[in-house]
């Protein structure tokens, strides 16, 4: 079921998730101009990632608490839900916002959770993740969805680890029984084509997202996107053996929209480009 979410009204966003997408957290990207604004208390958690831009940032919080930080990217600054603030930006900047319910973090802590209202704190995987899906955000998730959706999961995860101490949960033990590991299998082999999401392979063998990305992980050695990009690409080197087929005739049948999609994920898969492939096998 999807949740409700509370985001302060900025200007239009550069890009962001699909609200259903990630069960629990959502995702802005904004591009902010020097300025001096005042951010309302909303419902979520939120974190900002710096993605580009350096100058220094001050706020003031609902409690009279005063911080700073001279921003660069890489950099976090946490904002636990509820809480207000007055913000102000030297200069200009290009960053990735995330919200998250207090629900889905408790959820996943396993009791109550409230993050340090931390400024130019700094988490080199959540920093990582959030590059990566500031990359497909913005290039109009050229991977699929599923791989935005692996990403969300594991920002989501990461989460705790990033605003405090707390530890979190062992997930390495989680694994699919062996009739869901097949369904899964068998569900993604049985359609390449398809842009499948996270929600859609769990709900094939009654499980949550979460859930299922991390067991068939643990189960698999790779997650379910990198099991469904081998697939492809096994499928696409079988075709390209056959010369008369089109790359766009391809691309089309392993689920990309263009042949030039396909051409840049068949080289950074395989090492060399489709029609180089094809010359290897004809000689």
């Amino acid at each position: 079921m999807m949740e409700d979410f509370d985001i302060p009204l900025r200007r239009a966003p550069v890009a962001e998730t699909p609200i259903a997408s990630g069960g629990g957290i959502y995702a802005k990207i904004y591009r902010h101009s020097r300025s001096d604004f005042e951010a309302p208390s909303i419902d979520n958690h939120e974190v900002v990632l710096v993605l580009q831009g350096c100058g220094m940032a001050r706020r003031t919080l609902s409690d009279g608490r005063k911080q700073s930080f001279r921003f660069r990217p890489g950099l976090i600054a946490v904002t636990p839900a509820g809480e207000t603030q007055q913000l102000s930006l030297s200069e200009k900047s290009l960053a990735i916002h995330f919200y998250v319910t207090p629900s889905r973090l408790t959820s996943l802590v396993g009791h109550n959770f409230d993050p340090f209202p931390a400024f130019g704190a700094r988490d080199e995987a959540l920093s990582s993740l959030g590059r990566l899906l500031c990359m497909e955000l913005m290039t109009g998730l050229p991977s699929g969805s599923l791989f935005s959706d692996h990403l969300v999961g594991a920002i989501l995860e990461r989460f705790p680890r990033g605003l405090s101490q707390t530890e979190t949960p062992d997930y390495r033990r989680e694994r699919l029984a062996p009739w869901q590991l097949r369904r899964a299998k068998s569900v993604i082999s049985g359609n390449i084509r398809k842009s499948w999401s996270l929600e859609e392979l769990a709900a094939e063998v009654g499980t949550s997202a979460s859930h299922f990305c991390r067991a068939f992980r643990n189960c698999e050695g790779i997650p379910p996107y990198r099991y469904l990009i081998g697939l492809r690409i096994e499928h696409a080197k079988k075709l390209l053996t056959v010369s008369s087929i089109p790359l766009s005739v391809i691309a089309e049948e392993i689920g990309c929209e263009t042949a030039g999609q396909f051409s840049r994920l068949f080289k950074r898969e395989a090492g060399m480009s489709p029609t180089a492939y094809r010359r290897e096998f004809e000689r």
